[in-house]
């Protein structure tokens, strides 16, 4: 088991271009991870990252974050990680974390996590893991793990891959990842006050694009993937959410408080069996269709909890208080304040406080028996409610300063340095 363990770190807690195509493979790392390595600390740890350099633990196992000059690189803090027992956290000051090492045949190798544990940057405007050409993708999670408060940037592929039971993405921005911001093999992927987006456009449609929902085992039917995605935005994608592979018809597609919008194909591939939208824009994509469920005999259509928007009505929205083939007025993607960017809603959209109170609400746990509890922020940190009702979409426009004011203050500020 403990070589099986570090086959799979190989050398830089990374796969190489080749193995990590082999999903199937992921069935035997689990049962590894079972068998903890012999000796390895029992307790959850706490590691440090105090340098940006992309180098090797010197001695993974022995409770301390350490490479060969004794300091704590991301990929020496991994490497601890996953030889420790426990959930550990793993935190990472602002900085930018180009992913650099070499296999030993030459090829970059991104990150792989193996044990449970939390990695919790300093802010996804702030702390940078960066990939490179030839890394099939940035981060690699085999096992529980929650990613927050960063961006993962640059992959040849995918930003993250969730192989493992879930992965939970919590304020993070995806960008620049050449086939997919994200990609959900078999896991539960969630997702919250997130902005995926300009993922996808290295590879054609249907396999690129910001969030990739992935069945997996043979002809991916054994275990089906599970997206959840909250108070986030999927937006200039080469396609925003695609479902694919195999058994795609029991995937599982939930969706709530968010905006998916200008992705140069599809918003949504309604190519599952299950598709819940709640308070949710998909509007304005570029050149394809807000949803589209074309080709096969799944042809999937979205259970609509209340209170969506779609912009060409292909979107199949049949709740009362839907709004179906509805111009949503959204400003550009860009900063209108928070980690990550977002969709301004312009003065006079319909989106503005259609949604009352008592349904501004969201699925916490993922378990539909259980009731929503309140949501009472937007994908920025901005209070929800205002005015006593929610605005539709990952944005809450708010009283006082308006949406044009956030959309004119980047402007100004230049305009201001420049005459300093």
């Amino acid at each position: 088991m403990r070589e099986v363990l570090r086959a799979f770190r190989s050398r830089g807690s990374g796969m190489t271009r080749h193995t990590s195509r082999r999903v199937w493979a992921i069935s035997v790392l689990l049962v590894a991870l079972a068998t903890p390595l012999p000796g390895a600390h029992a307790r959850a740890a706490t590691l440090t990252v105090n340098t940006t350099r992309d180098t090797l633990d010197a001695s993974p196992g022995d409770g301390v974050c350490a490479d060969a000059s004794s300091a704590c690189s991301l990929r020496a803090a991994v490497e601890e990680a996953n030889a420790l027992v426990g959930h550990d956290l793993l935190s990472i000051p602002a900085g930018d974390y180009p992913l650099t090492f070499l296999d030993e045949n030459g090829f970059p190798i991104g990150l792989a996590i193996t044990e449970r544990a939390t990695m919790h940057g300093a802010g996804a405007g702030r702390t940078t893991v960066r990939g490179a050409a030839g890394i099939w993708s940035v981060l690699a999670v085999a096992v529980d793990a929650r990613i927050e408060n960063l961006t993962v940037a640059d992959a040849e592929f995918l930003g993250i891959e969730c192989l493992g039971i879930s992965c939970h993405l919590r304020s993070v921005s995806l960008t620049r990842n050449g086939w997919a911001g994200v990609a959900t093999v078999g896991a539960r992927l969630r997702i919250e006050d997130s902005a995926i987006h300009e993922n996808g456009f290295a590879v054609s449609p249907p396999f690129g694009g910001g969030i990739l929902v992935l069945g997996s085992g043979e002809w991916g039917c054994d275990v089906p993937g599970y997206l959840h995605l909250t108070n986030s935005t999927v937006s200039r994608n080469g396609a925003g959410i695609t479902t694919s592979y195999g058994c795609w018809q029991f995937n599982v597609i939930r969706i709530e408080n968010s905006t998916i919008a200008a992705n140069e194909n599809w918003g949504v591939w309604l190519f599952t069996s299950a598709n819940a939208f709640r308070n949710t824009i998909v509007a304005n994509q570029v050149n394809g269709p807000d949803c589209t469920n074309t080709g096969g005999i799944y042809r999937g259509e979205v259970d609509s909890l209340g209170h969506n928007l779609d912009s060409d009505g292909t979107c199949g929205l049949a709740d009362p208080t839907d709004l179906s083939a509805v111009e949503p007025m959204l400003g550009p993607l860009q900063d209108n304040g928070g980690p990550t960017p977002t969709h301004a809603l312009l003065r006079g959209s319909p989106a503005i406080d259609a949604i009352p109170a008592s349904e501004c609400v969201y699925d916490d746990d993922g378990d539909p028996g259980t009731p929503e509890v309140p949501l009472t922020t937007d994908q920025r940190g901005v209070r929800r409610p205002q005015n006593g009702r929610c605005d539709i979409g990952a944005f809450e426009r708010g009283c006082g300063l308006g949406a044009e004011v956030a959309i004119l203050l980047p402007l100004l500020v230049v305009m201001r340095k420049r005459r300093i």
